[in-house]
């Protein structure tokens, strides 16, 4: 398996049920840990959209879905029902690259070189922070209703149940 990624740039990795699902620039792929199979994700469940999973950035999987920030917005792979939704398309958020993704049960939150930005997942009502203080973020954690963010400037702890 090590040899089809020689040379190719790995974004994200995230492991689901001894499955690899790996993130490149050419796209996403799901390695099956107990034997050598390989499946590019396009090709994997039934997807309610015609683009083309690409330039894959971030994987994070939560509560039996696995999200995917790639060129086309976040899609969001449903394990029980074996489906692919776009669940955000990238123009909401100008088709900045996403860097970082955090999740809870009501928000996703998603870390860009100008700010932060957090989507409602029922509504999809977005909300951008580009506080000067936040600069270029690296790494997004939720801990109970707080949000740590790793910028390039720095830790920032974001108290993201009320709004500032």
């Amino acid at each position: 398996v090590e040899d089809l990624f020689s040379q190719v740039n790995i974004n994200d990795m995230e492991n689901v049920d001894d499955k690899l699902w790996v993130g490149t620039n050419g796209g996403l792929y799901v390695i099956s840990l107990n034997d050598p199979s390989i499946f590019n994700a396009n090709d994997f469940g039934r997807k309610n959209f015609n683009e083309r999973i690409e330039d894959v950035s971030v994987l994070k999987y939560f509560e039996g879905k696995i999200y995917i920030a790639c060129q086309i917005g976040i899609c969001v792979y449903d394990y029980s029902e074996e489906t692919w939704n776009l669940l955000c398309p990238s123009g909401i958020y100008n088709h900045e690259y996403i860097s970082s993704l955090a999740i809870n049960k009501k928000y996703i939150f998603l870390g860009t070189n100008s700010g932060l930005l957090r989507l409602e997942k029922k509504t999809g009502i977005s909300r951008k922070y580009d506080y000067e203080f936040l600069k270029r973020i690296n790494d997004l954690a939720i801990s109970d209703n707080l949000l740590y963010i790793g910028t390039s400037d720095g830790l920032v702890k974001f108290k993201w149940r009320r709004d500032v």
